[in-house]
């Protein structure tokens, strides 16, 4: 991986010289003097790392060539009887059009995969589809989950505004009657050709503030259910003689993300540092187990398994080996105890973001700000609400530190778009991409992107 910007980058490597000076003349009883002098080593020029205002310059000069292959052709027969809420069939020409708008359209998020495909057409009907791919794709089975009705949209090279507003298709049990920023209205697709039929007349979605609101919304009966995020004193919350909570398990995984492309967490020697500054065992006792946590998994958004032991990132709190890890790169503390960057002679001021709302995120910042605070980073809670945290500022990597879920299937084909060089939004790129931490580890986007042309699992 290589970053360009304006950045200044130095790597200097200096050598002391021996300077040997010998006594010219005289008689040759003279002793000869030599006198060695050694020029004093000065201090390596701090490197210094893009900063958010040369954030949008960063490039990333990766990219992954395919293992040489043959392709692999998938045949899909749709059901007669599958049709749109209209009444239309769905056809190939759909696959054709959600191919072309995931792969085109500015700023997609994710183009892994569809860009394995090299062409979507009908086979010996129009309710028969054959993919060509132009190499075996193992986690193919993943693509075409939402699928775009072709006739909805004139441009299938950028839907990006076609559906700020409204969905007006659907092929599931339930169509979009109504939408607006205070509530969405669904009601039954009659053409539905499922057996998971809807069962009620109409269902109202409404977003709410917070943890708080949902509650006393629900025990008021203004509302029939709630999805709540769950934090300690939910079942206090919640606590009502009409109201049954109950609780499951899943695959979401919350954790912690650094944005670094840019920004404090771009420097590897401070996003170390910081990291063994946070004591997860602690965190997780003082956060998760309230809600029943029994251990954290600590393998990153993963689910157990072959590619999870679940205990990769254990024992990596190391404050002691946090502090001599700056202290032999320059880092100095301040007289506020702020750790200062030697490039830039400040103290680096990291900008935390969560929904506001989110009780469990909020409570994190409360118990964990004040603790990286006396270690020494100059950490700030830097908050907004759902729709700009989820749908403005993580895209456009406008954070330095966030906490949100990754919901992960078994298949580890869908962190090839969370975790890759080439999945980072840039300008080069059209802003595509789903990696919205910035991290670029060359090796592991090989292998990540070599495990999705991997069709035996095992390997």
């Amino acid at each position: 991986m290589k970053q360009h910007s304006k950045a200044i980058r130095f790597a200097a490597s200096l050598f002391a010289v021996a300077l040997v000076a010998s006594a010219c003349g005289g008689s040759d009883d003279e002793e000869a003097v030599t006198e060695e002098t050694v020029a004093e080593e000065p201090a390596a020029e701090p490197v210094s790392y893009p900063t958010l205002e040369q954030c949008a310059e960063v490039t990333y000069d990766y990219s992954y060539t395919p293992p040489a292959s043959a392709g692999m052709t998938v045949t899909y027969d749709l059901a007669d009887e599958a049709v749109w809420e209209d009444g239309s069939p769905i056809t190939f020409a759909d696959f054709k059009a959600t191919w072309e708008a995931a792969l085109n359209t500015p700023g997609s998020i994710s183009t892994v995969g569809y860009d394995q495909i090299t062409s979507v057409a009908a086979g010996s009907s129009d309710k028969q589809v054959v993919i060509d791919f132009k190499s075996v794709y193992g986690p193919y089975k993943g693509l075409f989950g939402g699928l775009l009705k072709a006739s909805s949209v004139e441009n299938t090279s950028d839907i990006s505004a076609d559906f700020a507003e409204f969905i007006g298709f659907s092929g599931r049990p339930w169509k979009m009657k109504s939408w607006s920023p205070s509530q969405v209205v669904y009601v039954p697709n009659d053409k539905y050709w499922g057996a998971d039929k809807a069962v009620a007349k109409q269902l109202v979605m409404v977003p709410l503030a917070d943890s708080d609101t949902e509650a006393a919304a629900l025990k008021a009966g203004e509302i029939d259910f709630a999805y709540p995020q769950f934090f300690g004193g939910i079942e206090e919350a919640f606590a009502d003689p009409n109201i049954t909570l109950k609780k499951e398990f899943g695959g979401d995984y919350e954790g912690f993300y650094f944005q670094q492309k840019c920004g404090p967490f771009a420097n590897p020697v401070f996003r170390a540092a910081f990291s063994k500054s946070i004591d997860r065992d602690a965190l997780f006792q003082q956060i998760y187990v309230p809600l029943g946590g029994e251990s954290p998994l600590q393998c990153g958004p993963m689910v157990p398994g072959p590619y999870c032991n679940g205990d990769e990132f254990a024992n990596a709190y190391d404050p002691a080996g946090a502090e001599a890890l700056l202290t032999e790169n320059g880092w100095t503390k301040g007289a506020d105890g702020y750790w200062i960057d030697p490039s830039t002679g400040a103290a680096p001021d990291i900008r935390w973001i969560i929904n506001t709302g989110n009780t469990r995120r909020e409570n994190t910042q409360a118990y964990l700000i004040p603790l990286l605070n006396a270690a020494g980073f100059k950490v700030r809670a830097d908050n907004c609400d759902a729709a700009c945290y989820f749908q403005q500022r993580l895209p456009a990597l406008d954070y330095d530190m966030a906490m949100y879920i990754s919901t992960a299937p078994p298949d580890p084909g869908y962190l090839t778009p969370s975790f890759t060089c080439d999945q980072i939004p840039t300008e080069a790129n059209s802003n595509q991409g789903q990696n919205s931490q910035g991290w670029c580890n060359a090796e592991a986007s090989d292998l990540l992107h070599n495990a999705d042309f991997e069709p035996d699992a095992a390997k």
